[in-house]
């Protein structure tokens, strides 16, 4: 092989690496977008939870003041 031959090759498998370069980076920028859409969507459903507990412990206790309620009334009869 001569020297203009393994130049060809060599300008060959370096511009196939430099390809296959940019896709990784391509991807990884990709990647890197969706994780940040990952954090926010898990950040809200955080919220989310948060809100759906408080809800959930406002109506416990209301629930707790109605029985006492109910058994101070029924105490009376």
């Amino acid at each position: 092989m001569s020297t203009v031959e393994h130049i060809n090759l060599l300008e060959t498998k370096l511009v196939k690496v430099l390809d296959f370069a940019k896709q990784v980076i391509a991807e990884n920028a990709h990647l890197k977008t969706e994780v940040e859409l990952y954090r926010k969507q898990l950040t809200e459903l955080g919220e989310e939870q948060s809100h759906i507990r408080e809800g959930v412990l406002s109506l416990v206790d209301r629930l707790s003041q109605f029985e006492e309620l109910l058994s101070k009334d029924n105490s009376t009869l």
